[in-house]
């Protein structure tokens, strides 16, 4: 089976606060967040094909990115103006040479294991749409105008996260789908294809996939990060 991803890195991540430089292109202890993302991808041997979607301007900031990197790199694509436009546009383009299934990941998500990876592709043989998540373990409160309305249930709540796994064939449909109807706010691809009918396979990510969206992630993602590596330093020594 090819096996190919989407990372997605057009946004411009203002929330994580940085100047002007998108938050995928600074560093994150020493090296650009994208990098470490594609990095985590090229060392899968399951992987044949990495696909980045980039903001119009960001070229240059890619190629930086990107120096060096031994990896089965493809061309980047232009993202669109939504997150899902810009997806739409990498599986458009993912078309002309279609593998058999997709991933789909956040470049704000460096942290992702070979585990995780593994383990959603490892599912696609069963199901044709896979979602890495995590059980929410806190109270959840409904609120309105500051208020609480109600207790929400949490013993079927699931945090949500990336890569995201699919046959190609049908979450294509289910892009194709969404943009003929005219439906632009879906906020990640496994939304899309539950909207399109696909039964969508959860299998447990990690804690330590978190998304860097506000600048306190980066210190919580610099702490992971040297927590891992002393973790694979122990275990060198064993």
């Amino acid at each position: 089976m090819k096996s190919a991803v989407i990372i997605t890195a057009a946004g411009r991540g203002t929330r994580a606060g940085g100047g002007t430089r998108p938050k995928q292109y600074r560093p994150l202890a020493g090296k650009i967040i994208l990098r470490r993302t594609l990095e985590a991808f090229a060392a899968c041997p399951s992987i044949t094909t990495i696909m980045t979607v980039i903001h119009p301007t960001d070229q240059p900031l890619y190629e930086q990115a990107v120096r060096g990197l031994k990896a089965p790199l493809s061309s980047p694509v232009t993202g669109g103006a939504t997150r899902q436009q810009s997806i739409f546009n990498g599986l458009t383009a993912l078309a002309a040479n279609p593998p058999d299934w997709v991933l789909i990941h956040d470049a704000a998500r460096p942290l992702v294991s070979r585990t995780v990876i593994d383990r959603v592709i490892a599912a696609l043989d069963q199901a044709p749409a896979v979602l890495p998540a995590l059980p929410v373990t806190d109270t959840v409160k409904q609120v309105l105008d500051n208020q609480v309305i109600r207790t929400v249930p949490r013993e079927d709540l699931w945090l949500a996260q990336t890569p995201q796994g699919f046959h190609f064939g049908a979450i294509l449909a289910a892009h194709q789908a969404a943009a003929h109807s005219g439906i632009e706010n879906f906020t990640d691809d496994a939304s899309i294809a539950e909207w399109h009918g696909l039964k969508v396979q959860i299998v447990m990510g990690e804690a330590e996939n978190i998304k860097i969206t506000t600048p306190s992630d980066f210190h919580t993602a610099e702490m992971l990060l040297q927590r891992m590596q002393n973790q694979t330093g122990d275990a060198d020594n064993a």
